[in-house]
């Protein structure tokens, strides 16, 4: 019987005391716990260890509606900018095919019009030089916009329910 009681008590003593030497307890029910006053890992740099600050999901947010309007931007002069090289192509195989059909002094209604394609296709390659340096300037910063959205915001850690706050605040999210 003192054996088995003894043993009784070796359990005991094993069940109480914890491996750091502390006795341990009960964890507290999900009820008890209070997250707003867990110990939250935040970054203090745009692009340090931890997570993001409503602060930074906010400025995240901002950036990619900056991004996405910048982006819808250069699409437009893109496209433009195609459609007047596209233009200039075609002119321009016209202007060289017909090229050696007319003397100087012809004045029929075909020279008139060559004339004409002429006059287009100097002011759609004016318009092309006017444009590509714009598409070309625009280009850059938002590249790094880009870049910068990459680093600082896109698969970084948050709460959620910072970014749901913030969600709410800004009336969308990233």
């Amino acid at each position: 019987m003192q054996k088995t009681s003894l043993t009784l008590g070796l359990l005991a003593l094993v069940g109480i005391i914890s491996p750091s030497g502390i006795y341990a307890a009960a964890p507290p029910s999900p009820a008890d716990i209070d997250t707003d006053m867990m110990a939250r890992e935040y970054r203090d740099a745009a692009n340090g260890a931890g997570a993001l600050t409503q602060e930074m999901i906010e400025a995240c947010v901002v950036l990619k509606i900056d991004l996405e309007k910048d982006a819808s931007d250069l699409d437009k002069l893109r496209e433009e900018v195609s459609t007047l090289n596209n233009e200039v192509k075609d002119l321009g195989a016209y202007l060289k095919n017909n090229k050696g059909q007319f003397d100087e002094n012809d004045t029929s209604a075909a020279r008139q019009a060559y004339n004409k394609k002429t006059e287009e296709y100097n002011k759609k390659v004016r318009q092309l030089k006017e444009k590509t340096p714009q598409y070309q300037e625009r280009l850059e910063p938002y590249k790094e916009k880009e870049k910068k959205f990459e680093q600082e915001c896109n698969d970084q850690p948050y709460y959620e329910d910072d970014y749901k706050a913030v969600e709410e605040k800004m009336g969308r999210g990233i």
